[in-house]
């Protein structure tokens, strides 16, 4: 058995569904942009961040590389420089970029601590590391540091463009939620539309109809059946309407015929003559 529902509560009820929804796709649409943003700002901060943690690396490996090949020693600017690469690398480890990165910083660190070592060697004891140029373990072990810390400049700006290209695929995805939103919206909107022009246009056809047979003297009419209560209430009034009509036109006919039939009896009873009636019929 359908539930009546009032004309009123089923056009609330239909309106508030498609504000709903619409209001969901908004909603959806702005949790998800704040989030991407949200996302792009934290990639580039991060990339901002890795890109000037490694060029600090380099700088420094370099101005080191120029103290230890120098034909003098400077322990002091020695100290500041090594002090300097160590403050970097735990900047680095601070800056919380990812589990690759920290530990491509900490092989880092390993192949730092193994040039030390090498420059240590190359020099006679006693003295602060210099004039290493020659020195092939030296040059080997700070080729080696160099060239980890560019390859782990190429795999930030690798990892970098794969987060770029990660969050154009989530826009996509974002703009296709939300052209897949505004068609639900339309979809409901053309749906809720038609159903209450079936669900009130097919009743009040149904009612002129029987309203011209009504007009023809047919009062065997079909009437609707509606589960909105105020068409209900029309059909059912209208039923009523027309049984009192039915009965009203039984009466006058049943009248009618009753006067004509009288009438046949008082002519047929007259064989020749004029018959004159007052107004009471006598």
């Amino acid at each position: 058995m359908k539930l009546s529902m009032k004309l009123r509560t089923r056009l609330f009820l239909s309106i508030s569904a498609l504000i709903t929804v619409a209001l969901l796709g908004l909603l959806l649409g702005l949790f998800s942009v704040t989030q991407m943003s949200h996302s792009q700002s934290d990639l580039i901060q991060r990339g901002f961040d890795a890109v000037r943690i490694g060029q600090k690396l380099r700088q420094h490996l370099g101005d080191e590389l120029m103290v230890l090949i120098d034909q003098q020693p400077d322990a002091q600017r020695l100290e500041a420089i090594r002090q300097s690469f160590r403050a970097a690398f735990d900047e680095g480890f601070q800056a919380n970029l990812g589990q690759e990165y920290a530990s491509a910083l900490e092989q880092a660190s390993a192949l730092y601590d193994e040039m030390e070592r090498m420059a240590s060697e190359g020099t006679p004891a006693g003295q602060t590391p210099h004039n290493l140029a020659n020195y092939k373990p030296f040059t080997d072990a700070f080729q080696h540091l160099r060239n980890h810390l560019l390859e782990q400049q190429d795999q930030v700006v690798a990892w970098v463009i794969a987060a770029e290209r990660k969050a154009a695929e989530r826009s996509r995805l974002i703009a296709g939620l939300l052209v897949l939103t505004g068609l639900a919206v339309l979809a409901i909107g053309v749906l809720t539309a038609h159903g209450i022009a079936r669900r009130f246009g097919a009743p009040i056809d149904m009612l002129v109809r029987a309203a011209d047979q009504i007009g023809q003297g047919k009062y065997d009419v079909v009437l609707p059946v509606s589960p909105v209560v105020e068409l209900a209430v029309l059909s059912r009034r209208f039923g009523l309407m027309t049984e009192a009509l039915r009965e009203y036109h039984s009466s006058n006919l049943n009248q009618l015929l009753s006067s004509e039939g009288r009438l046949k009896a008082v002519l047929d009873s007259i064989d020749d003559g004029l018959v004159i009636l007052d107004e009471q019929g006598r």
